[in-house]
């Protein structure tokens, strides 16, 4: 088991939200260390302009959803893909994808970086998506370094993922249904922390 600290990975809403780069951009300077842009239907030339609203120095601490020509435009960190369209070998930037299952992890661990697990929870964020308890036998061998908890995700019960020992945990819905975003996501970011 790898001596990694428990990391916090913040999801963008999927829809327009009012002053989001400047969320997102204060979240940087509070010690968010990755913010994952996912913004379906949204063209290159969309996601390249929001990512120039955040300042240069955190554009490699974005992951961006699946459209990887955002890369010839600017440095980011890497790439989540879905899982049927993961490069076959590992490339030199970072890459995510989301699994519903252990096995599913297992199966494609060496071509990425860690993968989105869910939903660990109830859902905050996509109505009906309810907790696969399966997920919280976490299978011997299975790669926790690898392994980001999402779904439902709160101050409450955030303490219950970091007793797993997986990388972290993503959170979407906690953070961008609070009356204060920034508010929420240090309440996370500090619960139970060590």
């Amino acid at each position: 088991m790898s001596s990694r600290s428990f990391e916090l990975i913040l999801i963008s809403p999927p829809e327009e939200y009012s002053g989001e780069a400047g969320f997102v951009n204060r979240l940087f300077s509070e010690g968010l260390g990755t913010f994952h842009l996912r913004k379906p239907g949204w063209t290159v030339e969309q996601l390249v302009r929001y990512i120039r609203e955040i300042e240069p120095q955190y554009h490699k601490r974005i992951m961006v959803h699946y459209r990887e020509e955002v890369r010839r435009h600017v440095e980011v960190k890497g790439i989540h893909f879905r899982c049927r369209e993961l490069p076959l070998q590992k490339p030199a930037f970072e890459v995510s994808s989301g699994l519903h299952s252990w096995n599913e992890l297992s199966e494609v661990a060496e071509r990425i970086d860690y993968a989105f697990v869910s939903p660990f929870f109830d859902s905050i964020s996509k109505e009906g998506y309810l907790s696969d308890k399966q997920l919280w036998q976490v299978p011997e061998g299975v790669e926790r370094e690898k392994a980001v908890a999402l779904g439902g995700i709160n101050a409450e019960n955030i303490n219950t993922i970091r007793s797993l020992g997986l990388r972290g945990a993503a959170v979407l819905g906690t953070v961008w249904k609070a009356a204060g975003p920034v508010e929420a996501f240090l309440e996370l970011k500090y619960s139970g922390a060590h």
